[in-house]
Order: C-alpha cells, then structure tokens, then sequence
C-alpha cells in the first residue's frame, strides 16, 4: 500500500506555495502586461483595419459618383457636338444652296443680256440688210424676175444669220 508521510507532503505545499509566490511576484506582472499590450495593439489594428475599410468604402462610392457624373458630361457634351454638327451642316447646305440659286440667277440674268444683244444684232443686221435691198432696188431698174431673186438672195441671207 501507499504511505503518506505527512512531513514530505507539507514541504511539497511549502515549495508548491512557494513557487506560486515566486511566480505571481516575477512572471505575473510582466505576462499580464505582455498581453495587455499585445489586447491593445490587437484592438488597435482592427480598428485600423474597420477605419480603412470604411474610408475605402467612401472612396469608392466618390469615385462611382465621379464615373457616373463624367459619364453624364459626356453624353451631354456628345449631345451638344452632334446638335452643333447637325446646324454647322444645315447651315453648310442652305449657304451652298443660296449660292447655287445666286449662281444660277447670274447665269440666268447674262443669258438674258446675250440673248437682248443678239437680238438687237440681229435687227441692226436686218435693218441694214433691208436698207440694202433698198438701195440696190433703187439703184437699179430691175425687172420683175431680178426683183425676186434679189428679194430670195436677201431672205436666204437672212436665213442663215440667225
């Protein structure tokens, strides 16, 4: 069987207490405060981490709001480049349709002035033509038959001026 003796089993406690004692005075303070210290940089580091994740979480809801409000400036300043393109255009047509109509009435106003000219020619040549016929008819005694041949001769003429 086990014996107990009492003597042994008391300075075990004695040395257990003590080992205690020598323990709590050295190791407890200094432990304690490791971990105190490692709690509190712990802590810290979190809430580090919730401060970075916050602030990130704004900057990306600035810079969704950016996108979006330069997505907006650039659909309005599309707008505005097309509209502007779209009038510089039909400007560009009614300018170049208002030249061909000056154009066209220019050409239209000097046809007219070749074709009063031509036509004032032509009665001046007439006129002398007739005058000719006149003189030669005066000038000379022609029968009948000379009368009209002259008179086709003139017209022939006349025929081929115009």
């Amino acid at each position: 069987m086990v014996e107990i003796n009492p003597w042994e089993l008391l300075m075990q406690i004695t040395n257990f207490a003590l080992l205690l004692f020598v323990m709590k005075k050295f190791l407890y303070k200094p432990l304690k405060n490791f971990l105190e210290k490692r709690a509190e940089d712990i802590q810290t580091e979190y809430d580090n981490a919730e401060k970075l994740k916050t602030d990130s979480e704004e900057a990306l809801k600035l810079a969704k709001a950016e996108m979006e409000k330069a997505k907006v400036e650039a659909k309005i300043f599309i707008e505005n480049t097309i509209v502007s393109a779209q009038n510089e255009k039909q400007k560009m047509l009614a300018d170049t349709e208002n030249k061909v109509k000056n154009m066209l009435l220019v050409g239209k106003q000097a046809l007219e002035n070749e074709i009063k000219v031509a036509k004032k020619e032509l009665k001046n040549q007439i006129a002398d033509i007739s005058v000719d016929i006149a003189s030669k008819i005066i000038q000379k005694e022609i029968s009948q038959d000379d009368n009209e041949r002259i008179i086709k001769d003139h017209i022939y003429e006349l025929s081929e001026i115009k």
